[in-house]
C-alpha cells in the first residue's frame, strides 16, 4: 500500500472547550470548526501532562512523561520524526519559538530541515529586555499592589504606564510571542524548495503554533498597555503562589478570556491559510491532517490563570482532531477516552491508512483510564539566555518531585508524591468525600495508580542504567580515537600528544 503525507499541527494552549466543535457558543474557530465536522473528532481527549514538556513526550515519543528521567528527545527509535525519517519520509519540522520544544532539547532530530527560530527568538529577547528593565521597578511594586489591595488599581496603574512607554520608545515593553505568519511564511519556502524530495517520498510536516499561548493577541478594543498588564496577572500565578480569588474581578477574568479568543481567532486564520498551501502543493491527498493541542490553560477557574503545574481538567482535556479528504464516513465521532500516548499510535497507523478506517478496527485505543502526570520540582529558568543553558531539565530524577492522576470512568485519583497526599474528585476536580458507591472505588483506584507508578520507577531505573552504560561506553570509545590520532601523529613524526 503507498505511503500517506502526515502533517502534525499542535497549537500550545488551546482549551477543548473554547472551540465551536466542542460546543463553544462564539463562531471564533470557524475553520476547525470544519474540519471537525468533516474530519474525525475525538471528544474525550486527554493529555498525559499539563505543560508543554510533559506532554510532547506522550505526543512525539508516545511516552508517559515520568517513563524517563528529565525532559527532551533521549533516543531517536521512539521520536516520530526518526520513525518518519527511516521509512522514506522527507521531514520539516517548523516550532514558532518555544526553547522548550527546540533543538536545545534535542527536537531537531530526524528532520531533514528543521527551524525554531531561537537566534532571532534570543537576540529579539536581548533587544525587548533592555525596554523591560525600564518597567521592572514599577512592575515588583504593582505585584505587591495585586495582592494587597487589588488586581484593579494593578490594572489600572500599569496600563497607563505602560501605554505611557509605547508612545515614549514606540514599541511594547515586554515581548510578543513569534504568531503564525512567519512560521508559514517559512513553510511556505520550504515546500517551494523540497517539493521534489516530497513528491518521490511523501512528506512527515510538523508545526508548533503559539499564538494561544499567553501573552494572548490584542483584541482592538483593548491597547498594548491594558493587554500586558493583564498577561502579568498570568505570570504572578505561574511564578508564585496563587492571586486570591477576591483580588480577581469579573472584569478582568471577562477582559483575559476576550484576550484568549482572539488568539484562537487568529490561529483559525492561521490554519486556513496552511491548508490552502498544503492545497497549492498536493500534500491534502493521500493524507491525515492532525490537530492538538498539547495542554489548555486556566482562565481563572480554581482560582488559576495561566498554565500552572496542577493537573486540572481545564489543562488535560485537550482538542484532538483528524482531517482527511478521503474519509469513509461524516459521522465519525470518537467518544472513548484518549490520550497523547494513544495519538502517537495513530499518527505512525496513519502512513498505511486514514485514521478515520483505524478507529473503527482498533480496540487497542480503546481504554478504561487515562494517566497524567508531571515533575512539579523543576528547577532554575525554563528559558534560555543567549546560548546559555540555565536549566538543565534533562537530569530531572528520583529526587524531583512527582504530581500523578488517574482518571477512570468519571472519577479521578489525583497523587502529590512529595506530600503523599491522594484526592479524588469527578473529572471537572469537584472532591468527593466519601466516593459515591456508584463509582469505580477509591481502594481500586489507589491500587491502578500505584501499580502505574510502580512500573514507571522500574522504567526509570532501567533508562538511567542504559544512560550511564552509553556515556561510559562514549568515554571509552573516545578516549581510544585519541589514543590512535596520537600514534598516527607519533609514526609521522609530529609531536606526540598527551
Amino acid at each position: 500500500m503507498p505511503k500517506r503525507n502526515v502533517i502534525l499541527i499542535t497549537i500550545d494552549s488551546l482549551r477543548r472547550d473554547f472551540l465551536g466543535c466542542y460546543g463553544y457558543a462564539k463562531n471564533i474557530s470557524p475553520v476547525i470548526d470544519r474540519l471537525a465536522a468533516n474530519g474525525v473528532l475525538f471528544e474525550n481527549a486527554w493529555a498525559n501532562g499539563p505543560n508543554t514538556p510533559n506532554a510532547f513526550k506522550s505526543i512525539m515519543m508516545g511516552k508517559y512523561p515520568l517513563e524517563e528521567p528529565g525532559y527532551g528527545v533521549f533516543k531517536k527509535d521512539d521520536y516520530l520524526p526518526c520513525i518518519f525519517k527511516k521509512d522514506g519520509y522527507h521531514t520539516i519540522g517548523i516550532v514558532a519559538g518555544n526553547p522548550l520544544v527546540s533543538r536545545y532539547y534535542g527536537y531537531d532530530k530526524g528532520f531533514d530541515v528543521f527551524v525554531d527560530f531561537m537566534d532571532e527568538w534570543e537576540s529579539s529577547a536581548c533587544a525587548e529586555n533592555r525596554l523591560a528593565k525600564v518597567a521592572a521597578t514599577p512592575r515588583r511594586i504593582g505585584k505587591k499592589i495585586a495582592y494587597h489591595i487589588g488586581t484593579g488599581f494593578y490594572v489600572f496603574l500599569m496600563t497607563k504606564l505602560y501605554n505611557l512607554l509605547q508612545r515614549k520608545y514606540g514599541r511594547q515593553a515586554w515581548m510578543r510571542r513569534y504568531s503564525h505568519h512567519k512560521a508559514l511564511d517559512k513553510m511556505e519556502s520550504l515546500l517551494h524548495s523540497s517539493s521534489r524530495a516530497i513528491r518521490q517520498n511523501k512528506a512527515f510536516l510538523w508545526l508548533h503554533f503559539m499564538d494561544v499561548h499567553h501573552p494572548y493577541s490584542k483584541p482592538e478594543d483593548m491597547s498594548h498597555g491594558l493587554c500586558q498588564s493583564l498577561h502579568d496577572l498570568i505570570n504572578f500565578q505561574d511564578k508564585s503562589k496563587c492571586i486570591p480569588e477576591k483580588r480577581i474581578s469579573t472584569e478582568i477574568i471577562t477582559k483575559i478570556k476576550k484576550m484568549y479568543e482572539q488568539s484562537i481567532s487568529d490561529i483559525d486564520s492561521g490554519v486556513e491559510r496552511l491548508l490552502s498551501m498544503l492545497d497549492r502543493h498536493q500534500l491534502l491527498k493521500d493524507s491525515s491532517v492532525f490537530i492538538l493541542s498539547d495542554h489548555g490553560d486556566l482562565l481563572g477557574e480554581h482560582k488559576q490563570l495561566g498554565h500552572r503545574r496542577l493537573l486540572l481538567s481545564e489543562l488535560l482535556r485537550i482538542p484532538a482532531i483528524v482531517y482527511e479528504e478521503d474519509i469513509s464516513s461524516k459521522d465519525n465521532i470518537f467518544s472513548d477516552p484518549i490520550s497523547q500516548r494513544d495519538i502517537y499510535k495513530l499518527i505512525l497507523a496513519s502512513r498505511d491508512k486514514p485514521v478515520s478506517q483505524v478507529i473503527s478496527a482498533a480496540d487497542i485505543f480503546k481504554k478504561d483510564e487515562i494517566f497524567s502526570e508531571m515533575y512539579c520540582d523543576e528547577f532554575g529558568r525554563m528559558y534560555m539566555d543567549g546560548h546559555k543553558h540555565e536549566a538543565n531539565l534533562f537530569r530531572l530524577d528520583e529526587t524531583a518531585g512527582r504530581l500523578n492522576s488517574v482518571i477512570s470512568g468519571d472519577s479521578k485519583l489525583s497523587f502529590n508524591q512529595s506530600k503523599g497526599e491522594y484526592t479524588f474528585s469527578d473529572i471537572l476536580d469537584n472532591v468527593t468525600e466519601p466516593p459515591p458507591k456508584d463509582r469505580p472505588s477509591y481502594k481500586e483506584m489507589v491500587e491502578l495508580l500505584g501499580r502505574h507508578m510502580d512500573a514507571e520507577q522500574q522504567a526509570r531505573g532501567i533508562s538511567k542504567r542504559r544512560s550511564e552504560l552509553c556515556t561510559a561506553i562514549g568515554s571509552v570509545i573516545h578516549k581510544l580515537r585519541v589514543r590512535l590520532e596520537n600514534q598516527e601523529k607519533d609514526v609521522a613524526g609530529n609531536p606526540k600528544l598527551i
